[in-house]
């Protein structure tokens, strides 16, 4: 379960990436030559694709998450003031800079500091009370599942998944290669699903978004 709440976490990373990514934005290493000299972390913006011009400028010195989060709140921090979009406030509203970070943090304890992860190892009784809390539909009941530390995440890779599949949508709906390729992509990921024998109560939720 625990391992479950670090994936969780990290697929909703992942959907905070490629949103940032359809904006052009990528973070980068320049170099490679030297594994004990670390190269620095540079930000790529494309400027022009098809003219192959870019912007690229050194990061700020904090984490590489930490660039993620704190680009993908001030990349779609406005995206929640829209009607149409206003569902994706929990996931794009966030302001206060340590509170982006919330999540980063939840894995940082359950991942790495003893005593906080790995219930299901220290306290086998308590993991199954933990384990009922999170078999329940999380995306059903967006306000619970968001105010309770480890529902979030679940839900919050849910929102920020939703929010890049209708991003994909929109782009394909104004024409461009990309209208041609997205029927297909979008029956792979539908593919995927039933290959995964991803839970009812998410893949539901999940198709609805495809």
């Amino acid at each position: 379960m625990s391992w479950g709440l670090v994936s969780y976490y990290y697929s909703t990373f992942f959907a905070a990436q490629a949103a940032i990514r359809l904006k052009g934005i990528f973070f980068v290493k320049v170099t490679y030559d030297s594994e004990t000299n670390v190269p620095p972390t540079h930000r790529l913006e494309v400027v022009n694709l098809i003219g192959n011009q870019y912007r690229i400028k050194k990061a700020a010195s904090r984490g590489e998450h930490q660039r993620v989060w704190n680009t993908f709140f001030e990349s779609y921090g406005s995206i929640c003031g829209r009607p149409a979009w206003a569902r994706y406030a929990p996931v794009t509203a966030e302001t206060d800079p340590e509170a982006r970070l919330v999540e980063l943090h939840r894995r940082h304890l359950v991942n790495y500091v003893p005593g906080h992860g790995y219930l299901e190892v220290i306290s086998p009784r308590g993991a199954d009370a933990w384990r009922k809390e999170l078999s329940v539909n999380c995306c059903g009941d967006l306000v619970n599942s968001l105010s309770h530390p480890d529902q979030q995440l679940e839900v919050r890779a849910y929102l920020r998944l939703r929010l890049c599949l209708q991003l994909l949508n929109e782009i394909a709906h104004q024409g461009g290669i990309y209208q041609i390729h997205h029927p297909g992509i979008t029956d792979r990921r539908r593919q995927w699903l039933t290959t995964l024998g991803c839970p009812k109560s998410l893949s539901g939720h999940i198709e609805n978004a495809l």
